[in-house]
């Protein structure tokens, strides 16, 4: 399917540019290709993914010795304006996602949401990469799972964790925790059911895990100590050190206001320090309801 796409789309540009030869092609004929391509009004990752398969077919001519030179390597790419609007779930509307959904997903979901791990990351962990009997409950993530490709720990609420052991029964190590990660379809039926919008009057949409870009999790200054409220009625200490503190670590705060299966939300704000000595400070952002 990959040589197709790359045959067709060099097909097209060869045609639009009275290419004879692969000495025909130069930089400048193939920024007119991609000129052509915008004014025909594609989206821009779609003239990049044009690009990308030029490239890839003039880059292999150039190392097998058919062309001196790849002409579409000083060929910029389009700029690619993302602007996703999300918003984060309520403490209340995580809790009615939870009692809508099966139990099977509803564990999934609690786990993704007071994680921040990517759905992929979720599907390739095993119970021997969770630390869930010790002071400070954890994943360890290799770094073949991070999309960043260094190792990671995850700390993991208390809450969580116990639900976790619950939820584990007699499995091994090597066994994953979630037989199957929810699908998009399953999620938006789940949000239906909950009562929940997926797409809220401001066009924010609902991610069903990782941070939420321009979210009080996201904006949450990078700490090496964290301290945080649970609830009304008891508190949990967890100190964190990651080499790269990350919007993932700071997703934590989300996790430290949501006790799930209370009958009420957290009523005190996260409290943050970096000193152990004491000082502390309010993060001042509140989830979007």
């Amino acid at each position: 399917m990959y040589r197709y796409t790359v045959g067709k789309h060099l097909e097209g540009a060869a045609e639009a540019q009275s290419w004879a030869r692969l000495t025909d092609a130069s930089p400048q004929s193939i920024s007119a290709r991609l000129k052509q391509l915008v004014d025909a009004a594609p989206s821009p990752k779609t003239v990049n993914a044009h690009r990308a398969d030029l490239n890839a077919f003039f880059a292999w001519c150039t190392h097998t010795g058919r062309l001196e030179a790849n002409p579409c390597a000083t060929v910029p790419k389009s700029k690619v304006k993302a602007d996703k609007k999300r918003r984060v779930l309520s403490p209340s509307e995580i809790r009615d996602l939870q009692e809508a959904a099966p139990p099977e997903r509803a564990i999934c979901y609690r786990f993704l949401l007071l994680t921040g791990l990517r759905r992929s990351e979720a599907a390739q962990i095993t119970w021997a990469h969770l630390h869930l009997d010790g002071v400070n409950a954890q994943i360890e993530l290799p770094p073949s799972i991070t999309k960043s490709g260094q190792p990671e720990a995850v700390p993991l609420i208390p809450d969580l964790a116990a639900a976790l052991r619950d939820h584990r029964g007699e499995a091994k190590p090597g066994d994953p925790v979630f037989d199957e990660i929810p699908s998009m379809p399953d999620f938006r039926d789940d949000l239906a059911d909950a009562g929940i919008e997926e797409v809220d009057a401001r066009g924010r949409r609902v991610p069903m895990s990782g941070p939420c870009p321009g979210s009080w999790a996201t904006d949450a200054p990078p700490l090496s100590t964290s301290t945080w409220t649970v609830d009304d009625r008891s508190a949990e200490k967890s100190s964190v050190t990651s080499k790269q503190p990350s919007s993932r670590l700071r997703s934590r705060f989300l996790a430290a206001k949501v006790v799930v299966g209370s009958s009420s939300p957290a009523k005190e704000p996260v409290v943050v320090t970096d000193d152990p000595a004491g000082s502390t400070g309010s993060s001042g952002c509140q989830p979007a309801s």
